[in-house]
């Protein structure tokens, strides 16, 4: 039982630390006024509206994922998800809203659902600008999408997704004469680990450290999870390093 727990914590992370790396902006669904560089890693696009650029890796149908956006310049953006299909019938103008096949939120705060209009265009979530770094949550088998500001992670807003479509969701941006970045590092801040959670960890990892140390890409401190339970309000891990 304990080595079926430990083999979908480390399937389940491995899973996070990969996509992020392999995540690149689509040359080919996108609007043409989008153009790609830096190997798909950042999408700039210009003219007099907004435009959606998906990437070409769909999110994947169990499990998390964790990826960020890197808002480089310009003052007018939107990151989340979307369905492919539905966003190229609209041949990829920033349409967004019920029925439009999104998951958004706008740096002046507003949210934007494909298919709950309670929540649609409304002012629930937090703010950002250029160079602040959007980090987001996904899990299509808890149907949910998250946002958090890298630099406060008590900036946070979490939509429920419809996963009642057969169509496959990927990460997009929805932009006006603005340039976004794709990041491969990612530094995720949690608050209000409960103490049964963090106990559970130091249980886990004094029970496994031998079967852990064969995995060369986990990192294990039981000195920095004693320092945590003890002192630390939040607790903070790379998808390249974890504690």
């Amino acid at each position: 039982m304990k080595t079926l727990q430990f083999q979908a914590i480390f399937t389940e992370q491995s899973q996070i630390q990969q996509y992020p790396k392999t995540l690149q902006f689509s040359n080919t669904h996108k609007h043409a006024n989008c153009q790609i560089s830096e190997g798909g890693k950042v999408v700039e696009c210009s003219g007099g509206s907004w435009y959606y650029c998906l990437c070409e890796q769909a999110i994947p149908k169990t499990g998390k994922i964790v990826f960020a956006f890197q808002m480089i310049s310009g003052q007018c953006f939107m990151v989340g998800i979307g369905f492919r299909d539905i966003i190229q019938k609209n041949n990829y103008i920033g349409n967004c809203g019920v029925g439009y096949g999104s998951y958004l939120i706008r740096n002046n705060g507003q949210t934007y659902s494909h298919h709950n209009k309670d929540v649609n265009d409304k002012q629930l979530s937090f703010t950002y600008t250029t160079n602040d770094v959007i980090i987001m949550e996904v899990s299509i088998e808890h149907k949910y999408i998250k946002w958090t500001r890298q630099n406060n992670p008590l900036a946070t807003v979490q939509l429920e997704i419809d996963t009642s479509i057969s169509q496959e969701l990927y990460p997009c941006v929805n932009i006006h004469t603005s340039k976004v970045k794709i990041l491969d590092n990612i530094i995720i801040c949690r608050q209000n680990y409960t103490q049964a959670y963090i106990n559970f960890k130091l249980q886990f990892i004094l029970n496994h450290e031998k079967e852990l140390s064969n995995y060369k890409n986990i990192t294990i401190s039981l000195q920095k999870l004693i320092i945590i339970k003890r002192y630390s309000k939040f607790i903070c891990f790379s998808t390249y390093k974890q504690l």
